[in-house]
């Protein structure tokens, strides 16, 4: 359990400040390419092929829908295909059918079935849009930095589309799914808030450029020093006021980030306690936060318990279970104890990552 220890301290980094992964694009000024999406064609005039259909004496809009596309609205359906649900065979579901938190591939499938996306992905992986994909992007144009620093995308979407209840999908639509997923609070299955999106990083961690690039200087300057006396370097283009505030929060958020350990191994390794942490109970665990904390501090290599029930941290400090408090500070000073401030790859706490 100590390797795993290790490698859970490296969340560590994350917890400081909650903004340390980082990604930036550049803003230079670029001359740029256009790729035109795969099915279009660029007329001599700037226009692109294929463009929106338009009818009616007062040029009313048309659905960008498949000419022959089947409308029940203009003719119903009749016999079996007006009375008979479609029945479609699969595997266990689990019922979450959103696109945003589904977790099942049966529900990937069903979520498939009922709902579309931005793009249509054919088989070879290929994006395509265009009135014959059920994709609501009717065109799209990637522009590409001569120097490759940014991708530029444009989207035109269809009209006409709508919702199972008849309410029109728009932009705001689009917008609201591109939030929900960059979302700080999201913990759905997707990833799209790790792509390297101008902003992205600014939103997802609730701060400005400036304050990134700020943090970006302190942590390549590093800190180091033994518990209790970090010793902070000085970092290029920030104050050193800045620096000690910085790290003045590490030990706020190392409690934070020893909690979250404690809460992991309660919800997951249960069922070690006789094995490991006896002669305590499950039963016993459970109802007392300071058993709680000793156990998690057990199964992360920090401490031991003995046949009496007492228990000794990784420190030699001992502790009577039954009266003394063991918690989240208590871990976390066993944390920075046992490593100090040293969070090189070569001989501090990175060194242990996976």
């Amino acid at each position: 359990m100590k390797k795993t220890a290790k490698t859970r301290i490296l969340v560590l980094l994350l917890a400081v400040a909650m903004i340390f992964a980082v990604t930036s694009c550049s803003k230079d000024d670029t001359t740029t390419t256009t790729t035109t999406a795969p099915g279009q064609s660029t007329e001599p005039d700037g226009t692109t092929g294929d463009t929106t259909t338009t009818g009616g004496a007062s040029g009313e809009v048309l659905p960008d829908v498949p000419a022959d596309r089947y409308d029940a609205t203009v003719t119903p359906r009749t016999g079996n295909n007006a009375t008979t649900p479609l029945v479609v065979s699969t595997g266990t579901l689990d019922g979450k059918f959103s696109p945003f938190f589904n977790t099942s591939a049966y529900d990937v499938d069903v979520t498939g079935m009922t709902q579309i996306g931005l793009l249509y992905y054919d088989k070879t992986g290929a994006p395509q849009a265009g009135v014959e994909y059920p994709s609501f992007a009717y065109e799209y144009t990637q522009e590409v930095a001569a120097d490759n620093s940014t991708s530029t995308y444009t989207f035109v979407l269809k009209n006409g589309i709508t919702f199972s209840d008849g309410e029109p999908v728009s932009a705001k639509d689009v917008l609201f799914s591109i939030y929900v997923y960059s979302d700080p609070m999201y913990d759905g299955a997707s990833t799209y808030y790790t792509m390297n999106i101008q902003g992205m990083s600014e939103y997802k961690l609730q701060t400005s450029a400036e304050t990134l690039e700020m943090v970006d200087a302190i942590l390549a300057a590093g800190v180091s020093g033994e518990a209790g006396a970090p010793e902070i370097p000085e970092a290029a283009g920030v104050s050193a006021e800045d620096s000690e505030k910085f790290w003045g929060y590490m030990d706020e958020a190392g409690v934070i980030f020893a909690q979250e350990i404690i809460d992991y191994v309660n919800n997951n390794y249960a069922g070690y306690i006789a094995d490991m942490f006896a002669p305590y109970t499950p039963e016993e665990v459970a109802a007392s936060d300071t058993l709680k904390a000793a156990f998690g501090m057990v199964m992360w290599g920090f401490g031991e318990v003995a046949e009496d029930g007492s228990f000794t941290d990784a420190l030699g400090n001992s502790y009577d279970l039954a009266a003394d408090t063991v918690d989240a500070s208590v871990y976390w000073e066993n944390i920075i104890g046992s490593y100090g401030y040293n969070l090189s790859d070569a001989d501090g706490i990175n060194y242990e990552k996976a």
